[in-house]
């Protein structure tokens, strides 16, 4: 018999082990995001319909607001639970979205657009303040939020779905650990590529939950599209599920061994 989650399908789970991720629609309201957003263009001192405004191309703000995800979100929270193996594995109870966005106003609008494959550049998994481990602890479920509706070749998140296996097995190979800089070469070995955009995957409310192994970059924006409705503001969070002296049994830790 199947486990029974709270939120997520035994179909989402299958996607989450096999893909790193999954997508949930409709987590919190418009509302909420409209007045973040709204708040993120004044303390740029910017319009969002004036580009003559846009001091630059991309931009990161710190977080000013702050708002317990179980309360916004809570098809998201149960999501989170579900893949953690349950809310008293979570090494924080009360974890939050901020408003920090990162906003692509028009990064690489001069450029041509590509598609997601190794060939882009800027591609990472997070975690650059740690030695990494297989069970690191400072790290286990990071989550995408999409504050603003994104259009395909708008400047959404590129994703490679294989890659958590490429990095756990390079973690495998390395008791002793590794230094951020120390996945170089694996994002060659991955061949399932898609751009996080559009109705199905980017629109305004949506968050993906994905594996800590991770590894993602940014796309350009396509000047010749949506002009400037094509903005995107979206928000990475990270999680941390593990607690000392517990067995591991959320998806997370599966999905590792299932890269080794």
């Amino acid at each position: 018999m199947s486990r029974k989650y709270e939120v997520l399908t035994d179909a989402q789970i299958e996607h989450f082990l096999d893909k790193g991720h999954v997508i949930l629609r409709n987590c919190f309201s418009r509302d909420l995001a409209q007045e973040w957003v709204a708040f993120a263009y004044k303390r740029l001192g910017c319009a969002p319909d004036a580009p003559a405004t846009w001091a630059e191309a991309r931009m990161h703000l710190p977080s000013m607001n702050r708002v317990p995800i179980r309360e916004v979100a809570p098809k998201a929270w149960g999501a989170i639970c579900d893949l953690l193996g349950g809310e008293d594995r979570l090494a924080n109870p009360d974890p939050q979205w901020g408003d920090g966005f990162i906003i692509n106003f028009s990064h690489g609008a001069d450029r041509p657009w590509e598609p997601p494959s190794a060939k882009v550049g800027g591609w990472h998994k997070d975690g650059d303040f740690f030695r990494h481990f297989l069970d690191s602890p400072e790290q286990g479920l990071l989550t995408i939020v999409v504050w603003s509706d994104i259009y395909p070749q708008s400047g959404g998140t590129f994703v490679a779905c294989d890659s958590v296996k490429q990095v756990a097995q390079r973690l495998l190979e390395h008791p002793e650990g590794l230094l951020p800089g120390g996945f170089g070469g694996l994002i060659e070995k991955c061949q399932d590529f898609i751009e996080l955009t559009g109705a199905k995957r980017g629109r305004c409310g949506s968050a993906s939950p994905f594996h800590s192994s991770f590894s993602f970059t940014e796309s350009f924006w396509a000047s010749a599209l949506h002009h400037q409705s094509a903005r995107r503001a979206q928000r990475t969070d990270e999680l941390q599920p593990r607690k000392p002296g517990r067995t591991f049994t959320g998806r997370i830790e599966r999905s590792s061994r299932f890269g080794v």
